[in-house]
Parts: C-alpha cells; structure tokens; sequence
C-alpha cells in the first residue's frame, strides 16, 4: 500500500511545476523579506481568489501568454481535492478511518506551490521591471521561486512556467474516477479488498502518468 506514496511525491512535484515556481537553488542564501513590496501583494491575491475560487479574478494578476492554462491546471486541482473529500467521507463510514492514510490525495493540498495550503514568503527581490518571491511550503526544502514582471509603472503579473501539455485534464480525469469509487463504495456490499483493488486500478496508473509526464 505504501508503495502508492512515492507515486504521490512525483505527481506532487509536477503539480507544483506546472502552477508556476521552481526549486530555488540551495546555494543561493536568500535575502530576508523586508515589508512586502507589490509582488508579494500579488501573491496574496492569487491565493485569496484561488481560496475563494474566483478564477476570473486571477486573469489580471497573471500574464496573459499563461494565465489560461494556470487557471486551468488550478481547476483541475480544485475538482480533484473536491473529489477526494467526497470520497474520503464515504470511506470513513464504510470502511473505517483507518484505510484513510494510504490513499488520501489530501496531500496534494501542500504540493501547490504557491497556490498550497501553508505558504510563508521567505525572501523578496525587486528591480525594475522584474522581481522574485522565495516561498516555502509547510516548512519544507527546497525553497521555491516564483517570477514576477511588470511593464513600469504598470502593475506586477505572476509568470508561471510553461504549461504541461495535457495535465488538466489528466487531473479531471483522475476526479471523475474517484468519483467513481464513491459510487462503488455506496454499494454497502463493496468491501475493502474490493475497493482497494479498484483504487489500484483506476488511480494508480493515472498517478504513475502524471509522475511521467514533467520527463517528457
């Protein structure tokens, strides 16, 4: 069963790719954040609307070549944890919340990058035209950087990393077959062999290709 876990770790981390920052270099020691310039207030909107699931009001905070897929990768995301939840409630009253552990996705809520559930800005650089936010994940390393622009004196707009071809949907996919379970599991005669062998079968392969994907 814990085999499944280390599927997770690389999916987690191509999610995070894909919603736009990358590790920052361990060997650069970054600067302390002073008092939060513009960039950073950037940041929080993004969050604040990505919580509150105002995707329309996160196309001005993002730059307009990207802003599409990243709302798209975001929705994905957001049905995916929805799908969870719905299953895990199902799990709990039929199985027991002990068989939650080894296939709980919830995970994925700190494997977001900027967009994850615990967020601390660490460092802030800014010139001109171009800025840099360090952030770490629930107290994790490596630290990850997020890039911002700016036409001056126009506002700051996050840029995300190019999008990975195919993994928005790759993630509704893997909502619709949690969903899926659910159903199955409604079925009171389903036991936890059978569930556990229908997990298996319809989400690890998904896992695994999303694990694949970032290599491509």
């Amino acid at each position: 069963m814990c085999r499944s876990i280390g599927l997770w770790a690389g999916a987690l981390l191509l999610i995070a790719m894909a919603l736009g920052c990358e590790p920052k270099s361990q060997d650069r020691r970054p600067q302390q954040a002073a008092a939060p310039p513009d960039p950073v207030a950037v940041l929080r909107d993004l969050r604040r609307c990505h919580h509150a699931r105002q995707y329309r009001q996160m196309e001005r905070l993002v730059v307009e070549n990207r802003r599409n897929e990243l709302i798209d990768a975001l929705m994905g995301v957001d049905q995916l944890l929805a799908a969870n939840r719905r299953l895990k409630e199902l799990v709990d009253e039929r199985i027991g919340t002990e068989a939650a552990p080894w296939w709980d996705l919830s995970l994925i809520e700190n494997g977001l990058g900027p967009f994850s559930r615990d967020v601390e800005v660490v460092a802030v650089q800014v010139d001109e035209s171009h800025a840099s936010v360090t952030i770490q994940v629930a107290k994790r390393v490596p630290l990850l950087e997020m890039a911002f622009v700016r036409d001056p004196p126009g506002p700051w707009r996050y840029v995300p990393d190019p999008p990975i071809p195919g993994m928005a949907e790759q993630l509704r996919e893997l909502a619709r077959n949690l969903d899926s379970l659910a159903e199955q599991l409604k079925d009171r005669t389903t036991t936890p062999e059978q569930f556990e062998r229908s997990f298996r079968r319809q989400v690890l392969p998904l896992l695994r290709s999303l694990g694949q994907m970032g290599d491509e």
